[in-house]
């Protein structure tokens, strides 16, 4: 890629397109945390301790840790 000077046309662009991925990427990131803050609640009221629902993965394709799959089970 070649190099713009600053206050060109393209280098403008440049920091726009940047600017606005940041923007997207923590957009998700606030997300992310809200659905796993709801997550933990949800686990919460169905009798998983505190310090277990702390054991949660962020990482949704990871499998729930076994202290949580065993809170839930007594629950059930």
């Amino acid at each position: 890629m070649g190099q713009t000077s600053p206050g060109s046309s393209p280098h403008h662009h440049t920091i726009h397109i940047l600017n606005t991925r940041l923007r997207a990427k923590e957009k998700l990131k606030r997300q992310e945390e809200m659905r796993c803050e709801g997550y933990q609640q949800r686990l919460l009221s169905r009798g998983v301790s505190k310090e277990n629902v702390m054991l949660l993965p962020h990482d949704d394709t990871v499998p729930l840790p076994t202290p949580i799959r065993n809170d839930l089970a007594a629950f059930e």
